[in-house]
């Protein structure tokens, strides 16, 4: 280190800006004092501060905030532009994919470099030959890049003639065949935030302690977090505190020779110890990649013994120089963690795997060890009274032999384990920056609700939205999408461009609707709003209008009436399978050229998912035009509409405090009995009756009546019911009114007699062959699914039924009286035999009795 610094200094180079092509430059005022202050700089310290150098702070921030954009991406997405020797070493590292001094750094990076024409250098550059691997998300991303780069070659080049000037006399030194044609190097950075809120700096070590390899470097870093450190000559390390709108420009190895060793190369390192995650764009400005570095002759006139006195510099060609660095320093790779030994492990000494050992045998191994070691390493201060607490809670994997079986992992640094845990921490992270949890709303159905149950909740025949896109049971599909998105611009007469153009606009809103993150780039995800927003409208308009309007023939193999109309329907309200209605809304209003109602897209979903509806009443339309518009419940989707039109008119009631829990089957059945089913309320004296009514949970009880609506069950009932209340649970600002209903009936239906019973009342009809399957499917559609009784609509109702069902005097002889009809009089026949068995048995008495008086009393 030159000095023992403490600060960096700060200077304004606007005024050698100014006059940097001016051939007089040396002979201004201003020029001079800059050239002085840069000389003092580059010799004390080697960093400084510069201002005033023609770049906005906007676009500073601009580039630091785009590639903010790219490191809150999925890992799947970033490693599409993954860095390989192939491409050059050129793209996105992972973090701990950078080394420092055989250490993994904890940070990841995309590295772009000058790109070089095959062969130009020869076997030096062919390393590094290759394009730059730009992202295609964020959009925009590479052309503002290269604007960047564009700067910040001219900002370098303009620097070192100042430089050039204070070392040698003449503002041209570094360039012509030293730096004429000059290669550059950048580097996008993210650190993630601190791990340990209270760890020691070398447990944070973003990049370890190094110096550039290149000439000039201009750091461009975020303004509220510091993080870079400077060493100086009495081995402390000075912070660079950020300055807004400023860059913080450093001396590379490359100057250090060239100036015999009169301007230092400064060792420096990152240690990011806040907890946010902190972005730095780096600019490295490099000498022509062929070009042979030793000190100018100037500066071995001038400084025969350099600045340490003895110095002596080889000659180095900076293409090999780089090529060496990078085949050093990148590990392309990090190797996963290992899984989990099946038994605990004592970190740092490694013992042969499955080997037994004796407990104090195997601490004075250990104790050996460490006093043959001249230092233990951090990781391997483990105190006996620790080793003695493994061994005693491992006591259960003592041999016969009474020795302890200790199984180590395969060795891992410390590094990747901390590199291993921060790559989690980042993905949630980005998970919850991703997702807005006030804008979800289409889930992925939890794993332990479906189980294998894959045909009642994923679709078998189309998918829609990003969950199952292209996945293989549906890739036939695809052709008619493409189909169906011909056909329209035919019948619009226009490009494409216009719906992919809109679509791109809402990307980010219709990204926030889903859950978890979207695999799919930017141009993929909105070319999948276009193909299924448009295949879906077409469905909805053709049942509506007319396939044969929309210019479909009769005998199309999808769009019509028939064929695999109803499994469509019913992968199209799968839960898992939907667009956000606002994407729907905009593709109508660009087919119809003109505003559309909000409300429209919900008419024709209701009318086009009626088949599916669960009661032989038809509902009508006109329930969701008079609804309220979903565009103010969270742009919400198909299901949605359809659920609140089998819920219109009830007003559903908003409550954030509604209690959604996961139980086993035991703990569910035995919370969710809340009534008794329909044979035990026969018995009970119990009547049921069908209610004449289009809305099939509007179920009322008076006076021991139970009068239900007719549901109408076929082969997508289940599926229906089942997308339904995953909704209801996944979606806090749903009722659970389905799921209430649901519940109720599972309570009514244990066995197939009560759905007899239930049919025979007409309260019931079904087309699944036999009323076993019906029973069957009611018992399972609630298997996993446990709520607050008290929050239902029909709350009220079954606290009076089991009032009801609870009385005694009621209870005793309604049972009774029940007990009879069943067992006696359960058909019409029953009636008319009895009243003919007591007539015959009052002819029977009378005609004993008249008999009787006539013995008795004979007549005269």
């Amino acid at each position: 280190m030159a000095t023992d610094f403490r600060s960096l200094p700060v200077i304004d180079i606007s005024p050698l800006l100014a006059k940097c092509d001016d051939p007089d430059m040396a002979d201004d005022a201003g020029v001079a004092d800059v050239v002085r202050q840069l000389d003092k700089a580059c010799r004390d310290a080697g960093f400084f501060y510069v201002i005033g150098h023609g770049i906005s702070e906007s676009l500073m921030n601009k580039v630091r905030e785009i590639t903010r954009e790219f490191f809150k991406l999925s890992y799947e997405e970033k490693l599409k532009i993954k860095m390989t020797p192939a491409a050059g070493y050129r793209g996105y590292q992972r973090i701990g994919e950078n080394v420092t001094k055989g250490i993994p750094d904890i940070h990841e990076a995309i590295d772009c470099y000058r790109e070089i024409k095959q062969g130009k250098y020869g076997d030096i550059g062919k390393v590094m030959e290759g394009p730059n691997q730009w992202p295609e998300n964020p959009q925009e991303f590479k052309e503002l890049m290269e604007e960047y780069i564009k700067l910040c070659t001219d900002l370098s080049r303009k620097i070192l003639r100042g430089i050039s000037l204070a070392l040698t006399g003449s503002p041209y030194e570094f360039e012509g065949k030293m730096a004429g044609d000059p290669f550059w190097v950048m580097r996008l950075i993210g650190y993630p935030g601190a791990l340990f809120a209270n760890g020691q700096p070398e447990n944070d070590i973003g990049c370890g302690a190094h110096t550039d390899y290149g000439l000039l470097t201009l750091v461009n870093q975020d303004d509220d977090k510091t993080a870079l450190q400077v060493r100086n000559l009495g081995g402390d390390w000075i912070s660079a505190v950020p300055i807004p709108g400023s860059f913080v420009c450093n001396i590379g190895d490359m100057l250090k020779i060239l100036s015999n060793g009169v301007y230092e190369s400064t060792l420096h390192r990152v240690i990011n110890n806040s907890p946010q995650y902190r972005v730095c764009v780096a600019f490295f400005y490099e000498t022509n990649f062929d070009a042979v570095v030793e000190p100018l002759d100037i500066c071995k006139q001038k400084y025969p013994a350099g600045r340490g006195g003895s110095q002596v510099f080889k000659r180095a060609v900076y293409g090999e120089h780089l090529v060496s660095k990078v085949q050093t320093n990148f590990a392309i790779t990090v190797p996963p963690p290992p899984p989990p030994p099946p038994i605990f492990q004592l970190t740092g000494y490694h013992v042969r795997k499955g080997r037994s050992h004796d407990k104090d045998s195997y601490l004075r191994k250990l104790e050996n060890q460490n006093h043959d070691s001249e230092s233990v390493d951090h990781d391997q201060k483990i105190t006996r009274s620790y080793q003695d607490q493994n061994l005693h809670n491992h006591e259960h994997t003592r041999s016969k032999s009474g020795t302890n079986e200790v199984i180590v992992e395969c060795e891992t640094t410390r590094e990747n384990w901390v590199i291993s845990i921060r790559e989690k921490l980042e993905q949630a992270n980005r998970d919850d920056d991703r997702t807005s949890r006030g804008k979800l709303c289409i889930y992925k159905v939890p794993h332990y609700l479906h189980g294998n149950d894959n045909k009642s909740y994923f679709p078998q025949t189309v998918s829609i939205g990003p969950y199952h896109h292209e996945e293989k049971q549906t890739l036939s599909m695809e052709c008619h999408k493409w189909r169906a998105v011909n056909k329209v611009l035919k019948r619009l007469d226009q490009g494409i461009d216009v719906f992919i153009d809109a679509m791109t606009e809402l990307e980010e809103k219709a990204r926030a609707c889903y859950e978890g993150p979207i695999s799919l780039t930017s141009n993929q995800f909105t070319e999948m709003l276009v193909l299924d927003g448009i295949f879906v409208l077409e469905f909805l308009r053709g049942v509506s209008e007319g396939f044969s309007k929309l210019g479909y023939e009769r005998n199309d193999p999808v769009f019509a009436i028939r064929g695999s109309m109803h499994s469509i329907q019913r992968d199209m309200i799968m839960m898992e399978n939907q667009l956000p209605l606002f994407v729907l809304n905009r593709l109508l209003e660009l087919q119809a050229r003109k505003f559309i109602p909000t409300g429209l897209v919900a008419q024709l979903a209701v009318r086009f998912f009626n088949p599916l509806m669960p009661t032989a009443e038809t509902l009508d339309a006109r329930h969701v035009s008079v609804n309220p518009s979903a565009d103010h419940l969270g742009d919400l989707h198909c299901l949605d509409v359809f659920r609140r039109s089998l819920l219109f008119p009830k007003l559903e009631p908003r409550s954030l405090g509604k209690t959604w829990s996961w139980r086993s089957r035991v703990a569910d059945k035995r919370l969710q009995q809340m009534i008794p089913n329909v044979t035990e309320l026969r018995d009970a004296g119990f009547q049921f009756r069908i209610r004449k009514t289009d809305r099939f949970w509007d179920i009322k009880f008076n006076n021991g009546y139970l009068e239900i609506p007719s549901l109408l069950i076929h082969d997508g009932t289940k599926s229906l019911f089942l997308n339904l209340i995953a909704f209801e649970q996944c979606h806090i600002d749903s009722s659970n009114d389905i799921t209430s209903y649901i519940i109720f009936m599972d309570n009514l239906i244990d066995s197939p007699e009560d759905i007899s019973y239930l049919h025979h009342c007409g309260i019931i009809e079904h087309s699944l062959g036999s009323n076993s399957k019906v029973s069957d499917m009611f018992n399972q559609l609630c298997q996993e699914v446990v709520f607050n009784t008290k929050d239902t609509y029909l709350s009220q109702l079954l606290i009076e039924v089991r009032e009801c069902y609870n009385q005694n005097y009621f209870r005793k002889w309604n049972a009774w009286k029940s007990a009879l009809r069943h067992k006696y009089f359960d058909s019409p026949w029953a009636y008319f035999s009895f009243f003919a068995a007591v007539i015959l048995l009052m002819l029977t008495l009378s005609q004993s009795y008249f008999a009787a008086y006539d013995y008795f009393k004979p007549t005269s």
